[in-house]
């Protein structure tokens, strides 16, 4: 049975954002919670902004490396002539480039999209009514 519910515009467009607010909070807790990395950066900087009728979930742009993986690939020096590392001696090391092996895919977006977006937005629409 469908129960009916009459509000003002003002009203639904308070519900409205409360609802945004609820949904983006919780896809922003479930991607801290599945982030592959276990502190720093990437997790510190996953986020939500509502806009008009819409959640933006946004975190640093290397986030898609995470998600996707990256092939090899060189890494030169972009401020300067060479770049510092230490070496597996704790010695420090500088070269002019680094071949970089690249990294494994590790998914925490997609994921969460699929497997987690359909049950968020169901609880928070009960949670919302």
């Amino acid at each position: 049975m469908t129960k009916e519910i009459r509000m003002t515009k003002t009203q639904y467009r308070e519900w409205l954002k409360k609802l945004q607010w609820d949904i983006g909070n919780e896809i922003v807790t479930v991607l801290k919670r599945t982030c592959p990395v276990n502190g720093g950066r990437l997790k510190n900087s996953i986020k939500q902004r509502t806009e008009g009728k819409g959640v933006n979930i946004y975190m640093v742009d290397y986030a898609l490396h995470v998600e996707y993986g990256t092939a090899p690939h060189i890494i030169r020096p972009v401020n300067g002539k060479a770049l510092k590392f230490k070496g597996s001696n704790g010695e420090d090391v500088f070269a002019k480039q680094v071949n970089h092996p690249g990294t494994r895919p590790q998914p925490f977006i997609r994921p969460m999209i699929i497997n987690e977006l359909p049950r968020i937005v169901e609880e928070s629409v009960r949670r919302a009514l």
